[in-house]
């Protein structure tokens, strides 16, 4: 009997981007006629040299910017038709963001930091509490729960960031050089527990990086250089979530 082929879902569909900063003769052309699909619950890496327009694509992909040219499909909704408000609600419930620079909040305890996108997507508080400790578990840091995130490691915080990004069990999770402000030792530990994370909650995982080893952990690898993409590896033909092609 012949076992059945898994059938890719796409999750992110960008369709002939492109991304223009400034007029006349001070135009920038930061990512220039970009196509590409990312299958869901995959890793992808997104690589290039500063300047190629790797974050500027990730920021498009997220919604965080917006394309001058071209659509972004996410999880069958195209970005460009909602309204802020439709976009901040649906980044807040399906999207999740971890940064090279943390961002956590520095005099707040951990249960305050990771609780925020809880509020910002409206869960109530009756199963806030919960969601909270089972995210700083999965990170290993259950027991700081009540410490100030200001008084943790380098490490600490980058694990505090990812509880607060999986605290909603998003479908999507964007990384930034995620590990561009930890030793070598560390980062090593927290791409284990992003790429973890990634096959425990079958969430799609999407790495901008400009490491080479790094990218060659992800299922899928997207280079870029000077605003285009210059080669895909690790690409599989995938459908709608209507099914179609």
């Amino acid at each position: 009997m012949l076992a059945r082929r898994a059938i890719l879902v796409i999750m992110i569909e960008v369709k002939n981007v492109t991304k223009t900063y400034g007029k006349g003769e001070s135009q920038f052309t930061a990512l220039c006629r970009i196509n590409v699909e990312i299958p869901e619950g995959t890793s992808a890496a997104i690589i290039g040299k500063s300047g190629s327009g790797k974050s500027t694509l990730m920021h498009v992909m997220s919604g965080l910017d917006h394309p001058s040219d071209g659509e972004v499909v996410v999880a069958d909704k195209c970005l460009q038709s909602l309204k802020p408000k439709q976009m901040d609600a649906f980044r807040a419930t399906e999207m999740s963001f971890i940064f090279q620079a943390f961002f956590v909040e520095a005099n707040q305890t951990c249960l305050q930091n990771v609780i925020l996108p809880l509020e910002s997507a409206k869960v109530p508080k009756r199963n806030q509490g919960k969601k909270v400790e089972e995210a700083l578990k999965a990170v290993d840091l259950a027991d700081k729960i009540d410490v100030l995130a200001g008084n943790l490691s380098g490490g600490q915080k980058q694990r505090l960031a990812i509880a607060r990004a999986i605290v909603n069990k998003p479908k999507l999770i964007f990384a930034d050089e995620p590990t561009g402000n930890l030793d070598s030792t560390t980062g090593d530990l927290i791409i284990k527990l992003l790429f973890e994370l990634n096959k425990k909650l079958g969430c799609t995982l999407v790495i901008v990086t400009h490491d080479e080893e790094l990218a060659n952990m992800c299922k899928m690898k997207v280079y870029m250089k000077d605003g285009e993409i210059s080669s895909i590896n690790g690409a599989k033909q995938a459908t709608r979530k209507g099914g179609k092609k």
